[in-house]
């Protein structure tokens, strides 16, 4: 790297550091000049074989506001759905089997190797997965809620983990 220009933050001041000495209120106090206290930015260079791993930033049509970088990346997007705003719709491996309208929009509804058992109505359907775990039959509460049965398959293993 090579230095290309100092720069400071608009405070031209003699290169010398004085020190002020003043009393307020009977306490004696120190301040220093304007050049203790100005930012200096140093602008550097980079060679030309650093070149190629500095970051490199794309330029879209639109600048974003403030003239926000945009760093380049490894995303696919799809060419014939944009979401309002141009907000891009990043391509993904995502299997849909169908969408659902809601109040943001379409939702999709994604396909899973879970298996269900019913539907719960509360707050949209909730699906209620199949499961190997033993359920009461006789105490359910708080709306209809399962209670699990207290045999267990293996009762020494599981009586050794609560040493």
């Amino acid at each position: 790297m090579t230095v290309e220009n100092l720069e400071t933050n608009g405070t031209q001041t003699p290169a010398t550091t004085e020190e002020k000495t003043s009393t307020v209120r009977g306490k004696a106090s120190t301040a220093k000049t304007a050049k203790d206290k100005e930012v200096v930015a140093l602008s550097v260079k980079n060679s030309p074989e650093s070149a190629s791993k500095a970051l490199k930033f794309y330029q879209p049509e639109h600048r974003l506001p403030e003239n926000r970088p945009v760093g380049s990346s490894h995303l696919h997007f799809t060419e014939d759905e944009m979401l309002p705003g141009g907000r891009p719709v990043e391509v993904s491996h995502l299997k849909v089997v169908s969408t659902y309208s809601s109040v943001g929009g379409l939702r999709p509804v994604g396909s899973s190797g879970m298996e269900i058992s019913s539907t719960l109505a509360i707050s949209g359907n909730r699906p209620i997965a199949l499961s190997h775990l033993h359920i009461s039959e006789t105490y359910t509460v708080m709306g209809n809620r399962p209670v699990a049965s207290n045999e267990i398959d293996d009762p020494e293993t599981l009586m050794g983990f609560l040493d």
